[in-house]
């Protein structure tokens, strides 16, 4: 099924440093709405990167859900990427829980 997701909010892109070959500062901060016609969905997200420490975070829904992606930085660091959400079940309400996902040699990790 192919998907168009639309950007509707506005883009600010801020320079904290020095820029890339292709002219994409090394550092920003975006923020926007995902929209999905055909599901009825708009999704508002808010997201910053950082090449230079090869760190992302991804907010959804004004920090309800966070996602953080680590690049790996050696041969025997891969990555990893961190998802934290409310859980709730029978004893809990909401708890924020933190899920890691590590990558490997064959998955490496990377910023988005």
């Amino acid at each position: 099924m192919l998907v168009f997701i639309d950007l509707v909010l506005s883009i600010v892109i801020f320079v904290n440093g020095y820029r890339l070959q292709n002219s994409l500062p090394l550092k920003y901060h975006v923020s926007g709405v995902i929209q999905l016609p055909y599901a009825e969905i708009s999704e508002p997200f808010e997201s910053w990167i950082d090449s230079e420490l090869g760190f992302s975070r991804i907010d959804y829904y004004g920090g309800a859900a966070k996602t953080v992606q680590r690049k790996g930085k050696g041969t025997q660091d891969f990555g990893a990427n961190y998802k934290i959400v409310p859980v709730s079940n029978e004893a809990v309400l909401n708890k924020l829980t933190c899920f890691e996902v590590d990558g490997s040699e064959d998955a490496l990790m990377d910023i988005q």
